[in-house]
């Protein structure tokens, strides 16, 4: 289901004057409005969305409505030509960016907003990892340390975290699963990355990354752990239809020069 989404501002203002807008995250295919947060525009003021940030392309002028040169947006942009509101309908992970709105007149700037929007993929990208090994599952987001909590949940069960505004911000690993990492977890507190150490089968599934302040951010992965010997059983499959092959092709040969030998022998 498609659902539309009405970003709840949290308002930072920056050293040039402009409102930092911190948007939570939300899912390709979902509808999503950056609010200006602005009554009115008035008559004599001119205003512009650009996607980019600052010195970005622009999207919305004097309310008209632009594409980008290759034309990701295609008719999905909807204006409120009253409040200067921006809608972009079924998103998709390239309109992740961000976006840059001033109002203003002949006089001064009445508002300049910032707005960074991400698009998350609906479907976890997947990790692959090998039996018996390390794997480090990583995340793209940046200036982990702003945020308050960073949590990471193993099939909506909780199994580490890190509480990096409290008194010590030391990562805690938690045995919640009947002793299932059996200390096998480390969770680095300066990145936030998640260390699962000599794996098992049995840990293959679904890791959720949740960051946490006044807008939270999340990301999911699907890890996918393969037995140890599985490459050898390849390399053994593979080398055994080599071998197949020709020994029936060996067996044609043969087959063929008998067959013209006793040809030119009648």
């Amino acid at each position: 289901m498609i659902r539309p989404y009405l970003l709840v501002l949290l308002l930072v203002h920056d050293v040039f004057g402009c409102i930092l807008v911190m948007t939570p995250d939300v899912m390709e295919g979902e509808s999503v409005t950056l609010d200006s947060c602005f009554p009115k525009i008035q008559t004599e003021d001119e205003w512009e969305w650009k996607f980019g940030g600052p010195d970005g392309v622009t999207i919305v002028k004097n309310g008209l409505i632009y594409d980008t040169v290759d034309g990701i947006f295609n008719n999905r942009l909807q204006l409120n030509s009253q409040t200067g509101d921006l809608t972009i309908r079924n998103t998709r992970i390239k309109h992740t960016g961000v976006y840059d709105l001033k109002i203003f007149n002949s006089t001064h700037t009445r508002e300049h907003k910032k707005f960074n929007l991400t698009v998350l993929d609906p479907i976890p990208p997947k990790v692959f990892a090998v039996e018996g090994e390390s794997v480090t599952v990583t995340h793209d987001v940046a200036d982990v340390q702003k945020y308050n909590l960073i949590w990471w949940t193993y099939e909506k069960i909780l199994i580490a975290k890190i509480n990096t505004k409290g008194e010590s911000n030391k990562p805690c690993c938690e045995d919640v699963l009947e002793s299932k990492f059996r200390g096998r977890l480390k969770l680095d507190n300066q990145t936030g990355y998640l260390t699962i150490t000599n794996l098992t089968i049995a840990d293959a599934g679904l890791y959720k990354l949740q960051l946490i302040n006044n807008v939270p951010k999340y990301r999911t992965y699907r890890l996918i752990v393969s037995g140890s010997g599985s490459s050898s059983k390849w390399i053994y499959v593979v080398v055994g239809v080599v071998l197949g092959v020709l020994v029936v092709v060996l067996v044609a040969i043969f087959l063929i020069k008998r067959n013209q030998k006793s040809k030119s022998v009648v």
